[in-house]
């Protein structure tokens, strides 16, 4: 602290060296809801480190891997890892974050505040487990919005997740869902908003690889009005895929897609026929298609209260 000095004074510092070369490439992997993997290259000869998780105490790992374990279900935790050459000498810090799976089923999220989302711009940080990909600052770009003034995107209180694409439908942007533990026998349900050009709902083996995303099911343009997607029963997926919204068409000028009250759960033992479609009606029929796993279907044709045909196929 220095409180009284001349302009003529000299005053010197010489900042520690640190040799002692810090980790790369910190990879987590296995996620569970209750368990993670961590692992880093040594950054010289090094034979210890220094690891913490959140606020806990440092901890002196002999291996270039741990196992986080005990961790609490769609939860942000955030490490910090230094190398140890010796006492008094570690390199500097490197520091990474992530989120644990989702273990409850069913899973429910419409982004409000007070499931830990904060409404962003364009290019923000994704939160509570969410993964953008190729998300700009511009054009295309996801994150999570806020209803102001006309412009309502929400269907349920006042955020939605947004997709705003350019428009050329070769650029794709791409809002990952959390790591959900348990996809097998599940199904997808959400409302949305879309302006003018049509969603897809897939899955990504890897999120940060755009060819690995895969198609299960595409919603059209709503024209601006809010629609309700019914369940869309889920493929079997491969262990670890993750479930990802994209933009299949490119946008109008203007125009976004909002997505929200977005529900995965197990299906029912008699699931929800969804997509069910009448075509070509004539004055004595029409054709009736859908698409669903059952092995049987019973169709019901009414007008008002009356029934007026029942059939089995």
């Amino acid at each position: 602290n220095i409180t009284d000095f001349s302009p003529k004074m000299q005053i010197g510092y010489s900042p520690k060296v640190i040799t002692c070369p810090k980790v790369s490439n910190a990879v987590i992997s296995n996620i569970n809801m209750d368990s993670a993997r961590i692992t880093w290259n040594r950054g010289g000869d090094e034979t210890q480190w220094l690891l913490k998780v959140n606020d806990g105490d440092y901890m002196i790992v002999n291996d270039t891997t741990y196992k986080f374990e005990g961790l609490e279900s769609q939860t942000k935790y955030n490490y910090e890892i230094y190398a140890f050459c010796g006492a008094g000498d570690t390199s500097r810090v490197v520091r990474g974050s992530f989120y644990s799976a989702v273990s409850t089923m069913p899973w429910f999220t419409s982004f409000e505040k007070s499931e830990g989302y904060e409404a962003g711009s364009a290019g923000g940080p994704a939160t509570m487990g969410w993964a953008y990909l190729n998300s700009a600052t511009t054009y295309p770009t996801a994150y999570i919005r806020e209803n102001t003034g006309t412009s309502k995107f929400a269907y349920t209180g006042t955020q939605c997740l947004t997709l705003y694409p350019t428009k050329s439908a070769t650029n794709k942007v791409y809002a990952i869902f959390p790591l959900l533990s348990d996809l097998n026998n599940k199904q997808v349900s959400f409302t949305y908003v879309a302006e003018y050009f049509s969603v897809e709902l897939g899955y990504m083996t890897d999120i940060n690889d755009s060819s690995t995303f895969v198609s299960i099911h595409s919603v059209p343009s709503t024209d601006g009005a809010r629609s309700f997607v019914e369940p869309i029963v889920l493929p079997t997926m491969p262990a670890g895929a993750r479930l990802a919204f994209r933009n299949k068409s490119g946008r109008i000028e203007g125009w976004a897609a909002g997505i929200d009250d977005i529900l995965v759960e197990e299906v029912p033992d008699c699931p929800v026929t969804p997509s069910a479609l009448a075509a070509t009606p004539t004055t004595s029929g029409a054709i009736l298609t859908w698409s669903g796993s059952s092995d049987a279907y019973e169709i019901i044709v009414m007008q008002g209260q009356d029934t007026l045909a029942l059939a089995q196929v």
